[in-house]
């Protein structure tokens, strides 16, 4: 059973979401998959860190739609939209793993295709060394597979610190857990991130410095 989570700090809202929210409560529902819409892609993204599983993800994300729209007179500031939506996100995802684990299966329809494709842009885009496209895709495809070794609990606060940008007392409400567990946890992430691609960037650098010198 999920807690339904409390609003956290205001952190702004625009006029245009501030102007959708009043029409929402003023009985126009269907202005509420607008109002949410920026923010789909970061729910999916926040619920694929912690399942790893783009089907389960993509239900989690329906899901929090779902949940969002039934306690959306529960959110009291509008400018903590973004964190209340994440932090239902992680609610279902959490308890989604845990019936999981409890009744285990093994998918038939898993896909095992270009999971890049499926990566948001903010990730694909985080700390890009200037490079020819496909040296980019590289970088991409060796970040993909870095984030994909941190631990669950370092990969969430990575993602919602450095790619959500959320503040840190926000993801610390999202999570559950103190700020300064979320200090500690996405320096540790960014540690290992770095000593993780360090060998990757380092053969590149000397790679190029090679064919430098073999021109001169």
């Amino acid at each position: 059973m999920t807690t339904d989570p409390q609003p956290v700090a205001a952190s702004g809202a625009s006029p245009e979401t501030e102007r959708l929210l009043a029409r929402i409560r003023a009985g126009e529902k269907g202005c509420f998959l607008e109002l949410i819409q920026p923010y789909a892609r970061s729910i999916y993204l926040v619920a694929n860190s912690i399942l790893k599983n783009r089907e389960d993800a993509e239900e989690v994300a329906q899901e929090t739609v779902f949940r969002a729209f039934q306690r959306l007179d529960q959110l009291r500031d509008i400018g903590s939209l973004k964190s209340w939506l994440l932090q239902i996100a992680v609610n279902e995802a959490r308890q989604r793993l845990r019936h999981r684990q409890r009744h285990p299966c093994v998918s038939l329809d898993e896909e095992f295709g270009d999971e890049a494709q499926v990566m948001p842009r903010q990730l694909a885009d985080w700390r890009e060394i200037p490079s020819v496209t496909l040296e980019r895709k590289e970088t991409r495809e060796h970040l993909r597979r870095a984030l994909e070794r941190l631990p669950p609990h370092y990969r969430q606060v990575f993602l919602l610190r450095d790619v959500q940008h959320l503040a840190e007392k926000e993801a610390a409400q999202v999570l559950g857990v103190s700020a300064s567990t979320v200090k500690m946890r996405l320096h540790r992430a960014r540690l290992q991130l770095r000593e993780d691609l360090a060998p990757v960037f380092r053969k590149r650098w000397k790679d190029r410095l090679s064919a430098l010198w073999s021109k001169s």
